[in-house]
């Protein structure tokens, strides 16, 4: 058996073969610090929710934490702020590696192959493996498994670009990061990536809007629920935004997505794989803001703009973004994995 572990600034998901069944796990990377009072900890106690104590205070994390943030009135704290591990905070180290023991079931044989998917890869510019690399691979090896690195955009390729025998351009937008390849026979030949996705979108519109919550201290945060909730109830169009809020929106996400096709056209003027390529490609397109109304003709036009040094024939936009990228680390692990034939997810 082999299993992706996703990890985003946002949630972490797992992805395994059981047979011919795939099946997927997912939790929220946030958590709650209530103040101690005895209320909050009966109604707790009472509804069968785990919690912690720590410095006086209560802890609630993963799904419970985004579940309960707005009937306490606290706001969700990010595990992984910026999509990074807290660098000194070992309280929220371990309530990470609890979540991964939660999304990791013990290997049927030991060091059996996980795919290990971070927001921007498992080494940086240096070459020097990162700490997140550092952190998340040894809480994958505690648990029994061998990681090994995949990057995002290539798992998309090997999860939705079969008929083009695994070559075309992957675009993603999480939480956390972005990144824009180009994918030859499954493996990357160029990638643009940002520490920038739709968290710094949302953020970049909540403050313009000035959109905030107060703790039970005092203490201000950006309201990022609220957001979450005015575009779900929002019959937004970010192609032909209809009020000041979709309009900052829109210029928002087409900042982002600018700056990820102008690096990618930098890094193709010399690839000699864009020679090759007489064909139009596919774009493949994962995550939140994909799915959003006027989302595709707004790339296309940036794309026409930019003029890549790839031609695009179509846009394709995953309809699972919660799974999508776990399932092409999946294939990989079981290309990797020398206890199971590889089979395509």
């Amino acid at each position: 058996m082999s299993i992706a572990l996703d990890i985003d600034g946002r949630r972490l998901s797992s992805l395994r073969r059981q047979g011919r069944r795939l099946i997927g796990r997912h939790s929220p990377a946030c958590y709650l610090s209530v103040p101690p009072h005895d209320a909050e900890k009966r109604l707790l106690e009472r509804a069968r929710i785990p919690y912690a104590t720590c410095d006086g205070n209560t802890i609630l994390l993963g799904r419970h934490a985004a579940d309960l943030a707005p009937l306490l009135h606290v706001p969700r704290l990010p595990l992984l702020p910026e999509g990074r591990v807290p660098e000194n905070d070992p309280l929220a180290r371990q309530m990470l590696a609890a979540i991964i023991e939660s999304l990791l079931p013990e290997p049927v044989v030991k060091n059996e192959t996980c795919a290990l998917l971070l927001p921007q890869g498992e080494t940086a510019r240096d070459r020097e493996p990162t700490r997140e690399w550092e952190f998340f691979s040894r809480v994958v090896r505690l648990r029994g498994y061998e990681p090994v690195a995949v990057k995002k955009c290539q798992a998309l390729a090997l999860a939705e670009l079969g008929h083009t025998a695994f070559t075309g351009l992957t675009l993603r937008v999480e939480a956390s990061s972005s990144g824009l390849a180009l994918v030859h026979n499954g493996r990357v030949a160029e990638e643009a990536v940002l520490p920038r996705g739709g968290d710094w979108i949302d953020e970049q519109l909540a403050r313009k809007t000035e959109r905030v919550i107060w703790d039970m201290n005092g203490n201000s945060y950006i309201d990022l629920a609220a957001i979450e909730t005015w575009k779900r109830q929002t019959a937004l169009d970010l192609h032909n935004p209809a009020d000041d809020d979709v309009q900052i929106l829109a210029y928002t996400c087409q900042t982002l997505l600018q700056e990820l096709i102008n690096a990618l056209a930098v890094q193709l003027t010399n690839n000699v794989h864009v020679e090759t390529l007489r064909q139009a490609q596919t774009l493949v397109c994962c995550g939140d803001l994909p799915r959003m109304r006027g989302f595709t003709p707004l790339l296309g036009e940036l794309i026409h703009r930019n003029r890549l040094p790839v031609a695009v024939a179509d846009l394709k936009i995953v309809d699972d973004p919660l799974y999508a990228i776990a399932r092409g680390g999946l294939i990989a692990a079981e290309l990797e994995s020398p206890q199971s034939p590889a089979v395509a997810a």
